[in-house]
């Protein structure tokens, strides 16, 4: 393993969005699951996650990651487009105050139809209940270059950016894939 240096940029939203839900798109469902195998979770994860380098869930302990799959407090819903897999949300709720989106992306073949901000208009409409004050996810310079954009869209506002070390396996070829500096009214709060 080595480590590389990731630019991380934390987001969040304090109201429930006003905006009525999206209107379903045909041939789509969002459903949670609860008996995925650490397997088919990898896979999953992988297949959203393998073109951004998302590696964490790869290298985790199986017994880490079951405790994750199987824990009431995690969320895990596929996203499927005419009965086939097509991404996945996941929320957790350890604070149920302070809903977490752990994880949320398309298969490379689903990009470019707005299906993304459908899937996290439809996985927001999952994360704020009664008692949720608050959602919050992080992106970092490897995702997609359109996720803060998005995400900002939906109301998000960023309240943290910081560098971390992350570990990536010898053989992944690292590059910087995204850089938010042209968004319009991008900046970090105080």
């Amino acid at each position: 393993m080595k480590v590389v240096p990731v630019l991380t940029t934390y987001m969040e939203m304090k109201k429930r969005p006003e905006q009525d839900l999206e209107p379903p798109i045909e041939g789509t469902s969002l459903e949670r699951v609860k008996d995925l195998t650490v397997e088919d979770y990898r896979k999953l994860y992988k297949s959203v996650g393998e073109r951004y380098n998302w590696i964490d869930r790869i290298i985790m302990e199986e017994n880490d990651l079951l405790n994750i799959i199987e824990s009431d407090d995690s969320e895990i819903n596929i996203f499927k487009v005419d009965g086939e897999i097509a991404g996945y949300f996941e929320i957790n709720r350890k604070d149920p105050a302070n809903v977490e989106i752990v994880y949320m992306g398309l298969l490379q073949r689903f990009h470019g139809k707005g299906l993304g901000s459908f899937l996290l208009n439809r996985g927001l409409g999952l994360a704020w209940r009664e008692n949720t004050q608050r959602v919050w996810l992080h992106t970092c310079e490897w995702d997609h270059e359109g996720s803060i954009p998005m995400y900002m869209k939906a109301g998000f506002t960023i309240f943290k950016e910081e560098s971390h070390q992350q570990k990536v396996p010898d053989d992944v070829e690292w590059k910087k894939r995204n850089t938010f500096t042209d968004i319009k009214d991008y900046h970090v709060r105080p």
